[in-house]
């Protein structure tokens, strides 16, 4: 494995000559000659549903292993590991806020912040910090405006869609992963919740200059990132299905 240097200098991501497809003979999901983010960088991605940039992100996260071309994560190449290496790499540095949350409906709220820590050693350590981890959980649920001492022993299932989406991006802060990655996140809410929730959520990674990478199909959200990338103009594949 590649030595991940400073995470807070030079590029967060480096893709190039990129191919993917579901199964050998399919056509290319994603063909992607070369797309780089910043260390510390906020970049939208913005395409229709069903065009791939889902199928991107599992690219960029090692969930999937490409066909051709390189993805290069904090310098490491994912190419280069096994399926539980990417698997590992993935829990250790990046924080993944889903379109549908992902929340463990039978875990209380502290219990889905904390989950990540279950799988890195590294996350847990930086959780532990400034104290326990309890506690820095609470301070994350705090910070993305959730009263802490009322929801924090709940089920999530008790909370709204707009509290649950806080403690999602809360559970993807914890332990300060160098990559957030965001899928649709903000699609069931209204446009103010949408602003305020990206607010709260690029004040956390500003502290800690932690890449965000966030796919939508809503324009609207594009102002409020550092860069717009427009998916069709970057991914070239012939297939707009993901």
């Amino acid at each position: 494995m590649a030595a991940i240097g400073n995470a807070l200098e030079g590029n967060a991501l480096e893709i190039a000559n990129l191919q993917f497809a579901w199964r050998p003979g399919a056509a290319n999901v994603l063909n992607i000659d070369k797309f780089t983010v910043r260390c510390g960088e906020r970049v939208f991605i913005e395409g229709a549903s069903g065009s791939g940039k889902s199928t991107l992100l599992s690219a960029v996260g090692g969930v999937v292993k490409t066909q051709a071309g390189a993805v290069l994560l904090l310098g490491t190449d994912l190419g280069g590991l096994s399926a539980r290496q990417r698997d590992s790499f993935r829990a250790d540095h990046v924080g993944i806020v889903f379109q549908m949350f992902n929340l463990v409906p039978y875990l209380s709220v502290l219990d889905n912040v904390t989950l990540p820590c279950r799988f890195s050693e590294r996350r847990l350590a930086n959780a532990r910090r400034n104290g326990a981890l309890r506690d820095e959980a609470l301070r994350l649920l705090s910070a993305l405006e959730l009263d802490e001492a009322a929801y924090a022993d709940r089920l999530v299932t008790d909370l709204s869609i707009g509290q649950q989406q806080r403690v999602a991006a809360a559970r993807a802060l914890i332990g300060t992963p160098e990559l957030i990655m965001a899928d649709e996140p903000t699609s069931a809410l209204d446009e103010g919740t949408r602003e305020r929730f990206l607010e709260l959520l690029f004040a956390e990674c500003e502290q800690s200059r932690t890449t965000v990478l966030f796919v939508s199909h809503d324009a609207r959200l594009a102002s409020l990132f550092d860069r717009r990338v427009n998916f069709f103009e970057l991914n070239t594949g012939v297939v707009r299905g993901a």
